[in-house]
């Protein structure tokens, strides 16, 4: 895409003004998330930035050789329309970032210091997505360290880069208006569909007026919601700025009802936990 989602919610006036309930609960996550990050209680060397190409880091070959990265980052091109000396004409202005983690960006800054040069850098609110390839964490309600919840010699599912994949929604998410809203785009017919589903090792609590789902007590424990196929990548980075970095995604086993032409099934999918209990108790 040629624009993240993250920098189109930053302009996205009109949009807050057809829908004020969703913006209000945009501006509370946002105090929330900046209240926990300079708190360190988010602290996460995953987290990712956008940066500025520009000045010393002119392209992502460039960072790539500073930062001693594997692969060379993708460009995200944004452009906005300024007003020209001249009344009839309008400027567009073009930039372009990349994609860098937490790690990364410290390691630029302590390179660049001794310039004074000041790179431009952009926290992305994401819920973070690390699906180990080795182990079936992050799971829903369980501690994969333990022995009998190890894998032997079976895939780890889903893949952390799998599509389609099913995703359990407890929230706003399960509900059709709010999908076609946040993956629009050219889809198939049907593909919103969203089926009467259930997870167990989970509880729902309250953030202030909004549901969270956090690890249960118990392996017995349900939450009754809906799953959702998610047919790309694209679509699921929308789900995950929807979400914002309090909330992480994680595997869980979704029990889909039975339908007339259907029998319940289970399947492994993703969910959205909530990243840390120990907010829930915090005024809004």
């Amino acid at each position: 895409m040629d624009f993240l989602d993250e920098l189109e919610r930053l302009e996205s006036i009109a949009y807050r003004e057809q829908d004020p309930e969703l913006a209000l609960k945009e501006d509370v996550k946002s105090a929330m998330r900046q209240f926990s990050v300079n708190e360190g209680v988010l602290c996460d060397p995953n987290q990712e930035y956008l940066l500025k190409l520009g000045g010393p880091f002119d392209s992502p070959e460039t960072v790539r050789s500073i930062a001693n990265l594997s692969t060379v980052p993708k460009i995200y091109n944004a452009s906005s329309t300024t007003d020209a000396a001249d009344d009839d004409d309008d400027e567009e202005e073009t930039a372009r970032f990349i994609k860098v983690t937490a790690t990364t960006r410290q390691a630029l800054l302590t390179w660049v210091q001794p310039s004074g040069y000041e790179p431009l850098f952009i926290a992305l609110s994401v819920a973070r997505k690390a699906l180990a390839a080795d182990s079936m964490a992050p799971m829903l309600g369980i501690d994969t360290t333990m022995p009998q919840h190890r894998l032997n010699g079976e895939e780890a599912l889903p893949r952390q880069d799998q599509y389609p994949v099913y995703y359990f929604f407890y929230g706003t998410l399960a509900d059709t208006e709010v999908l076609r809203r946040h993956l629009d785009g050219d889809v198939p017919e049907g593909y919103y569909t969203l089926l009467p589903a259930s997870i167990t090792g989970g509880r729902v609590e309250m953030w202030g007026q909004y549901r969270a789902l956090v690890d249960g007590s118990n392996q017995d424990s349900v939450v009754h919601g809906s799953a959702f196929l998610v047919q790309s990548a694209e679509h699921e980075e929308r789900l995950r700025s929807y979400e914002t970095l309090m909330y992480e995604v994680v595997r869980c086993r979704i029990t889909i009802a039975a339908t007339a032409s259907e029998e319940e099934r289970v399947v492994m999918g993703c969910t959205f936990r909530f990243v840390d209990e120990k907010l829930l108790g915090m005024s809004l």
